[in-house]
Protein backbone atom coordinates (compact mmCIF):
# COMPACT_ATOMS: atom_id res chain seq x y z
CA UNK A 1 0.00 0.00 0.00
CA UNK A 2 1.02 3.51 -0.87
CA UNK A 3 2.44 5.62 2.12
CA UNK A 4 -0.47 8.21 1.63
CA UNK A 5 -2.65 5.41 0.90
CA UNK A 6 -1.83 4.54 4.66
CA UNK A 7 -2.20 7.99 5.92
CA UNK A 8 -5.52 8.46 4.73
CA UNK A 9 -6.72 4.91 6.51
CA UNK A 10 -4.70 5.40 9.32
CA UNK A 11 -6.15 9.16 9.65
CA UNK A 12 -9.90 7.96 8.43
CA UNK A 13 -9.96 5.25 11.25
CA UNK A 14 -8.74 7.69 14.12
CA UNK A 15 -11.40 10.05 13.11
CA UNK A 16 -14.11 7.56 13.34
CA UNK A 17 -13.31 5.63 16.65
CA UNK A 18 -12.84 9.78 18.23
CA UNK A 19 -16.21 10.18 17.13
CA UNK A 20 -17.54 6.38 18.18
CA UNK A 21 -16.08 7.43 21.40
CA UNK A 22 -17.20 10.36 21.59
CA UNK A 23 -20.79 9.08 20.59
CA UNK A 24 -20.90 6.27 23.14
CA UNK A 25 -19.10 7.45 26.11
CA UNK A 26 -18.97 11.39 25.54
CA UNK A 27 -23.02 11.92 25.13
CA UNK A 28 -22.15 13.57 21.56
CA UNK A 29 -25.42 12.73 20.75
CA UNK A 30 -24.96 14.58 17.04
CA UNK A 31 -22.90 11.89 15.75
CA UNK A 32 -25.70 9.59 15.90
CA UNK A 33 -23.40 7.08 17.31
CA UNK A 34 -25.37 6.20 20.86
CA UNK A 35 -27.98 3.14 20.54
CA UNK A 36 -25.96 1.47 17.44
CA UNK A 37 -25.08 -2.20 18.66
CA UNK A 38 -22.27 -4.35 17.02
CA UNK A 39 -25.21 -5.63 14.84
CA UNK A 40 -25.67 -2.39 13.34
CA UNK A 41 -21.89 -1.99 13.10
CA UNK A 42 -21.39 -5.32 11.04
CA UNK A 43 -23.98 -4.35 8.80
CA UNK A 44 -22.22 -0.79 7.74
CA UNK A 45 -18.88 -2.37 7.55
CA UNK A 46 -18.93 -6.07 6.56
CA UNK A 47 -19.54 -5.17 3.30
CA UNK A 48 -16.83 -2.48 2.13
CA UNK A 49 -14.25 -4.19 4.35
CA UNK A 50 -14.61 -7.45 2.33
CA UNK A 51 -14.56 -5.62 -1.15
CA UNK A 52 -11.39 -3.64 0.04
CA UNK A 53 -9.68 -7.24 1.19
CA UNK A 54 -11.04 -9.11 -2.14
CA UNK A 55 -8.07 -7.71 -4.46
CA UNK A 56 -5.66 -8.17 -1.77
CA UNK A 57 -6.55 -11.72 -0.69
CA UNK A 58 -6.89 -12.36 -4.69
CA UNK A 59 -2.88 -11.57 -4.73
CA UNK A 60 -1.47 -13.08 -1.42
CA UNK A 61 -4.02 -16.42 -0.46
CA UNK A 62 -1.42 -18.42 -2.42
CA UNK A 63 1.54 -17.47 -1.03
CA UNK A 64 0.20 -16.32 2.53
CA UNK A 65 -2.00 -19.32 3.10
CA UNK A 66 -1.72 -19.88 6.58
CA UNK A 67 -2.23 -15.98 7.68
CA UNK A 68 -5.38 -15.57 5.57
CA UNK A 69 -6.53 -19.08 7.61
CA UNK A 70 -5.83 -17.77 10.52
CA UNK A 71 -7.06 -14.36 10.20
CA UNK A 72 -10.38 -16.27 9.13
CA UNK A 73 -10.35 -18.62 11.82
CA UNK A 74 -9.68 -15.93 14.17
CA UNK A 75 -12.59 -13.90 12.68
CA UNK A 76 -14.92 -16.89 12.80
CA UNK A 77 -14.16 -17.89 16.61
CA UNK A 78 -14.62 -13.98 17.27
CA UNK A 79 -18.34 -14.13 15.66
CA UNK A 80 -19.12 -17.57 17.42
CA UNK A 81 -17.98 -15.79 21.24
CA UNK A 82 -20.20 -12.93 20.22
CA UNK A 83 -23.23 -15.04 19.50
CA UNK A 84 -22.94 -17.36 22.10
CA UNK A 85 -23.12 -13.87 24.40
CA UNK A 86 -25.36 -12.54 22.33
CA UNK A 87 -27.81 -14.89 22.40
CA UNK A 88 -27.03 -17.13 25.30
CA UNK A 89 -25.83 -14.18 28.28
CA UNK A 90 -27.89 -11.51 27.04
CA UNK A 91 -25.24 -9.57 25.69
CA UNK A 92 -27.33 -6.46 24.43
CA UNK A 93 -24.61 -4.40 23.33
CA UNK A 94 -24.34 -6.77 20.07
CA UNK A 95 -27.79 -6.58 18.84
CA UNK A 96 -28.06 -10.71 17.72
CA UNK A 97 -30.84 -11.40 20.12
CA UNK A 98 -33.73 -11.32 17.75
CA UNK A 99 -31.99 -12.50 14.73
CA UNK A 100 -32.97 -15.19 12.54
CA UNK A 101 -30.78 -17.29 10.38
CA UNK A 102 -32.49 -14.96 7.55
CA UNK A 103 -30.55 -12.27 9.58
CA UNK A 104 -27.29 -13.73 9.28
CA UNK A 105 -27.53 -14.81 5.78
CA UNK A 106 -28.50 -11.46 5.23
CA UNK A 107 -25.50 -9.84 6.40
CA UNK A 108 -22.98 -12.84 5.42
CA UNK A 109 -24.71 -13.93 1.84
CA UNK A 110 -23.72 -10.72 -0.12
CA UNK A 111 -20.52 -9.38 1.53
CA UNK A 112 -18.86 -13.40 1.15
CA UNK A 113 -20.49 -15.21 -1.15
CA UNK A 114 -21.33 -12.93 -3.85
CA UNK A 115 -17.39 -11.64 -4.08
CA UNK A 116 -16.48 -15.08 -3.81
CA UNK A 117 -18.83 -16.12 -6.42
CA UNK A 118 -17.41 -12.90 -8.71
CA UNK A 119 -13.66 -14.35 -7.89
CA UNK A 120 -14.28 -17.92 -8.98
CA UNK A 121 -16.28 -16.71 -12.24
CA UNK A 122 -13.38 -14.29 -12.92
CA UNK A 123 -10.50 -16.48 -12.57
CA UNK A 124 -8.36 -18.03 -15.51
CA UNK A 125 -9.51 -21.40 -15.55
CA UNK A 126 -7.55 -24.63 -14.05
CA UNK A 127 -4.22 -25.10 -15.05
CA UNK A 128 -3.64 -22.43 -17.44
CA UNK A 129 -1.24 -20.06 -16.57
CA UNK A 130 -1.62 -16.52 -15.06
CA UNK A 131 1.14 -15.10 -17.54
CA UNK A 132 -0.71 -17.01 -19.74
CA UNK A 133 -4.03 -15.85 -19.54
CA UNK A 134 -3.41 -12.02 -19.43
CA UNK A 135 -0.97 -12.35 -22.14
CA UNK A 136 -2.82 -10.57 -25.46
CA UNK A 137 -3.96 -12.79 -27.69
CA UNK A 138 -2.82 -12.16 -31.57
Amino acid sequence: MRRRHSLALVTASVVLLVLALGGYLGGWTWTGFRGNTLWDWLHLLVLPVTLALLPVWLRTHERDHRQWALGFAGGVLAIAVLAVGGYGFGWRWTGFRGNTLWDWLELLVVPFVLPAVLAYLTAPPVGEDRAQSSAPTS
